[in-house]
């Protein structure tokens, strides 16, 4: 596919997500619930397919552990899973999340999911001027990885240290000679090429897979003008997300999330052309309505309150 089409369907994929969710729950502000409830559905369908698929690893391959992808469809839920309000639903899925993420070995996730938890406390407390309570929650998490991380090593017979071993770090699945063949690549380029790429799924043709970088796959797909192009997209989630942060929106902590998202794992995996991706601008669709629509409730009761003073 050309550069130019890839992107356009790209971005039409994602604005498309956005809208519909944006649009669903401003004409069914009613059903903003039931809509929720359906991706925790799904949440938990991509929950037995990653569990089916460890089996079927461990089962054909003889391993004792197994790594697969759906690690990530499980910690895009996140957020998801922290817009339930009854705690008897939001606890046990928030611990099904941490639990098939922390037991999945893959270590984008397991690095991005306890950011993302800080970036929703902290955003939260910061909101609310309750930093004591974000710190014990910090050293309530902390005591609870110093005895969970060793015996999670323990009950994988040490497979926990081999993923996070320095050798293993610096160069797991190839990343480093993907991305130094890819940058090789990129800087042989004549100057359009360098500058609008050779098209989504190029990298593929060239290494067998992706480059395991978003940012360096944007370059060689879409060249610098695509990397600018999702540096800005970045920056634009980040100026929507500090709005409603200032204005002290209830669901700004849930889309710095997302922020964390997008920026670490990102580094480390995949982003356009994945089915996570949907989730992430249909869940901003969701926030985004709900953050705009307290906003309108306040600015009505203002209006009126002046209206009786007057």
């Amino acid at each position: 596919m050309s550069t130019m089409g890839s992107m356009l369907l790209m971005a039409g994929w994602w604005l498309l997500s956005y809208k519909f969710a944006y649009s669903y729950c401003s004409y069914n502000e009613d059903h903003i619930d039931k809509f929720v409830l359906v991706f925790l559905g799904m949440s938990i369908i991509w929950t037995l397919l990653n569990l089916y698929a460890r089996t079927q690893i461990m089962l054909n391959f003889g391993r004792d552990n197994a790594v697969t992808l759906y690690a990530y469809f499980n910690l895009i839920f996140l957020p998801f899973v922290l817009l339930i309000k009854n705690p008897k639903l939001r606890i046990p899925l928030l611990i099904m999340t941490i639990f098939m993420v922390m037991t999945s070995f893959k270590r984008g996730t397991m690095i991005a999911l306890p950011l993302m938890l800080m970036a929703y406390g902290y955003t939260k407390a910061s909101m609310e001027g309750k930093f004591s309570k974000f710190w014990s929650y910090i050293f309530l998490i902390g005591i609870i990885a110093i005895i969970a991380l060793p015996m999670l090593d323990e009950f994988s017979n040490g497979f926990l240290t081999q993923r996070f071993s320095r050798e293993q770090m610096e160069d797991g699945s190839g990343r480093n000679e993907l991305r130094n063949i890819a940058l090789m690549a990129i800087s042989q380029r004549d100057l359009i090429t360098w500058l609008i790429g050779t098209g989504h799924g190029s990298s593929v043709a060239l290494l067998g897979t992706g480059v395991h970088n978003e940012w360096v796959e944007f370059l060689f797909s879409f060249g610098v003008i695509g990397v600018i192009l999702f540096f800005i997209l970045g920056i634009i989630l980040i100026r929507q997300t500090y709005f409603f942060y200032k204005n002290g929106c209830t669901y700004a902590p849930h889309m710095s999330m997302l922020i964390v998202y997008y920026f670490i794992v990102t580094m480390v995996s995949g982003f356009m052309g994945v089915y996570v991706t949907y989730y992430f601008f249909i869940f901003w669709g969701i926030a985004t309505y709900l953050n705009c629509r307290e906003l309108e409730a306040r600015d009505f009761y203002l209006e009126n309150l002046e209206y009786e003073v007057s």
